[in-house]
């Protein structure tokens, strides 16, 4: 007797159950409701970094395979170099990015100037920002160093004069040298 009680249970339990799961199931139609959704475009704006040189050579600075950006000094040749004389160059940074924010801001930093043979310690390097490049050999480098952060707005361009001088104490051994500085400049996105 005790089994034809649990087995009337069991069986009242799985009907509750059933009765349960068929009433929270809804209709056929709940379960085959179908709803078109119209394609979107989704499109990711491109990071662009250029640098043009007084020459006219230019070189994306987002470009994975970007090779070293040489910029020559206009007024003076380095052979022509002595102690104490300095060169200028420039360098326009461009922020051609196309996001359609319209706001895409970057800053872009310079640090000192580095060689891989060791002659850098006997070059000084100044950094400062102008209207054009063509005003690089004439205007005052003084209280500037190497280092120098400008904020560069989407679609904008700053020209950076550069200032390269042969130190003083500069020795005779770097006379019929030629030397290769490499003055990094990173840009980072602001917003």
């Amino acid at each position: 007797m005790h089994s034809k009680k649990t087995l009337a249970a069991t069986a009242l339990v799985s009907a509750a159950i059933l009765l349960g799961l068929l009433a929270v199931q809804g209709t056929y139609a709940l379960w085959n409701e179908v709803v078109t959704v119209r394609p979107g475009v989704v499109q990711a704006a491109d990071f662009k970094i250029m640098l043009s040189n007084s020459s006219g050579g230019q070189a994306d600075m987002t470009d994975a395979l970007v090779t070293p950006f040489y910029l020559t000094a206009s007024t003076t040749q380095l052979s022509e170099l002595y102690p104490g004389d300095s060169v200028h160059t420039s360098v326009i940074i461009s922020n051609d990015t196309n996001a359609s924010s319209g706001r895409f801001e970057v800053e872009a930093a310079t640090s000192a100037a580095t060689s891989n043979d060791g002659w850098s310690d006997h070059f000084g390097t100044r950094v400062t920002t102008a209207s054009s490049s063509d005003v690089c050999s004439t205007i005052s480098y003084d209280g500037t160093s190497a280092t120098k952060v400008v904020t560069i707005p989407q679609q904008g361009s700053t020209v950076l004069c550069i200032e390269v001088t042969l130190r003083e104490t500069a020795p005779e051994d770097l006379q019929s040298k030629s030397v290769t500085l490499t003055l990094p400049i990173t840009v980072t996105q602001l917003s």
